[in-house]
């Protein structure tokens, strides 16, 4: 989250952390979403999981900070203290004991839920031998899983007592994160009312996105891009000795980075881009402000040039060195805003009507929705296969044996179709709107809304996308991707995308009455339950809440408008005020 973002004022001041901070040599640990231990501090649970690519990492619980500035200082902080941690290849349980030795230490940390005094001493406990087996199931396999070295430390940790158990997982050894350059990376999440993440989204993220697209291969913007990440290290990590300062600060590593970040800033433009468009075509209106237009005919300029070689910088200010500086004179970044206040932040975010908010939401929802009907089932279908046939057959063959193929990554690059995950439901979105109004000009509008004028949206922004590519490099410039290849994963059909984004439209439509009744976050996970879903258990022991989640990749009782279920939660509601919705701010 920006400086900007940290001045947007909330209802709660509520916060959670996660960081994935180091890389294990476990193969067991390779299957992912395993809590492997619990650092119960305070009476509230720190939880390490897994995740993909042998990684671990640190899941906060609720913590309260006065604002958000607050918690990124704090959550900077925790980021240096894991990765020096990490730094020396300690095991797991020598890590873990240095974790728990950090929390007593921070006098400072507030926790949302206030534990009586006498239950206040720091435990760490983990993971149970019958826990660990449950969760080694095709739902948390990873691609990177070498299945013949899992199967056989499943057959040894089928014999050993959960005191066994424990000290296998403490051994694990550690090491510096491989994913995201070799540094920490985290996600801040916390409150936001649907208004003020619809006004962060439109008015903070997409112009930094066409920042980002017109200006990522200009001198200018590089150079500042690479002084600016080479400080934020300095800064953050100056427990680093000179070896490893080295390694990060060189071109190398940081022209690496800024490669590995130009096509996800273009991904970003893409769905941000459209999801608006989409939006402005459904309510039949255009956005407003001088930041939308300019952008907008910048895009309608390079789509209607014609192309004839030899091709003029001139054409379109295209200029190697410098960022066109109508851009920079209409863009700001988080440093852009002239005042310091949280109340100029909070009376632009009132810009978005609650139709225009409730409509940005849904559309983002049935794209998501979409995707993950095309990916997940599909992808569940293929790991439960690959565990049947234990890594007898290659996972690239299984692939052929089941439909949709080439949506199959969307079950995990759901999450980072944009900077910002919307962790609520529609369904709570929609019954959060009191005037009826407002929800029948919803129903209406997206009746009116055409599969064709869907289509013609993104394969323009397709297009688009393949002509900023075109002339950075005619020009020399670079691209840190090969076109054709990010094109397959940004969207590969998108016939098959718009038809399945339709059959969602239209199922919501139909529901229109029964949302309230059927499909809020709550009625959704309780005909889960009574349908006999496995959702993963979080109990443990005793000392743990009774509480569950919802399964990765199952989608039984989840409605065609939304993807990964597992991540959504339940709406913050106040007596009087707003409600918020908990929204992931990804590593961006």
């Amino acid at each position: 989250m920006g400086k900007v973002g940290e001045r947007i004022e909330q209802i709660n001041e509520t916060f959670g952390i996660e960081v994935e901070f180091c890389t294990h040599d476990s193969e067991i640990l390779s299957f992912t979403h395993i809590e492997v231990c619990t650092i119960k501090h305070k009476g509230n649970d720190w939880k390490i999981e897994t995740d993909a690519d042998y990684t671990l990492e640190l899941v906060s619980p609720i913590l309260t900070f006065d604002n958000a500035k607050e918690a990124n200082q704090f959550k900077a902080t925790l980021m240096a203290t894991l990765d020096q941690l990490v730094r020396e290849e300690p095991t797991l349980g020598k890590c873990v004991e240095s974790i728990k030795g950090f929390l007593e230490t921070q006098t400072n940390i507030k926790y949302f839920i206030e534990i009586k005094e006498e239950i206040k001493e720091t435990r760490i406990k983990y993971i149970l031998q019958t826990g660990l087996l449950k969760e080694l199931n095709f739902h948390n396999w990873d691609e990177d899983t070498n299945l013949e070295r899992v199967i056989a430390q499943r057959k040894k940790i089928n014999t050993l007592d959960n005191e066994k158990v424990q000290e296998h997982l403490q051994g694990v050894m550690l090491s510096p994160s491989k994913k995201h350059g070799g540094l920490p990376s985290s996600q801040l999440n916390h409150p936001m009312s649907l208004n003020t993440y619809v006004w962060y989204s439109m008015y903070i993220k997409e112009p930094k996105a066409w920042f980002r697209v017109i200006a990522s291969s200009k001198d200018d913007f590089l150079n500042r891009w690479r002084n600016k990440k080479i400080e934020s290290i300095k800064t953050q990590y100056k427990h680093l000795d000179d070896n490893w300062k080295q390694r990060y600060l060189n071109d190398d590593y940081l022209e690496q980075r800024q490669d590995n970040n130009i096509p996800i800033w273009h991904r970003y433009w893409f769905w941000l881009v459209s999801i608006r468009e989409i939006l402005e075509k459904a309510l039949n209106y255009r956005s407003e402000g001088e930041k939308i237009e300019e952008l907008d005919k910048f895009k309608a300029k390079l789509l209607t040039t014609k192309i004839k070689e030899p091709i003029s910088e001139a054409q379109l200010f295209w200029n190697k060195s410098k960022t066109p500086e109508w851009i920079e004179n209409i863009l700001f970044e988080d440093s852009g805003m002239k005042s310091n206040t949280v109340q100029d932040t909070k009376e632009i975010s009132n810009d978005p009507s609650q139709l225009k908010s409730a409509m940005y939401v849904t559309i983002h929802k049935l794209i998501s929705g979409a995707l993950g009907v095309l990916s997940e089932e599909k992808q569940g279908e293929l790991q439960e296969m690959i565990m049947a046939m234990q890594g007898e057959i290659d996972a690239d063959v299984l692939k052929s044996c089941v439909a949709n193929p080439e949506f199959l990554h969307f079950h995990y690059a759901l999450k980072d179709l944009t900077p910002l995950w919307f962790k609520g439901s529609l369904g709570d979105v929609i019954f959060s709107i009191n005037d009826t109004n407002i929800k029948l000009e919803l129903k209406k509008s997206l009746e009116k809304l055409k599969s064709d004028d869907v289509e013609y949206i993104l394969n323009n922004n397709l297009k688009f996308l393949g002509r900023i590519y075109m002339f950075n490099e005619y020009f020399n410039y670079g691209n840190s991707y090969d076109w054709e290849e990010f094109r397959e994963t940004l969207l590969p059909s998108v016939s098959g995308f718009v038809r399945q984004f339709n059959k969602g439209k239209d199922q919501l439509v139909e529901e229109w009455d029964n949302i309230n009744s059927n499909f809020t976050y709550e009625k959704i996970q309780e005909k889960r339950k009574n349908e006999n879903i496995q959702d993963q258990e979080n109990i443990q022991d005793e000392d743990h809440a009774k509480e569950k989640k919802p399964a990765f990749l199952n989608r039984t009782a989840v409605p065609a408008w939304e993807g990964r279920w597992d991540t959504i939660k339940k709406p913050i509601r106040q007596n009087g005020k707003t409600t918020e919705f908990l929204v992931e701010h990804r590593n961006n």
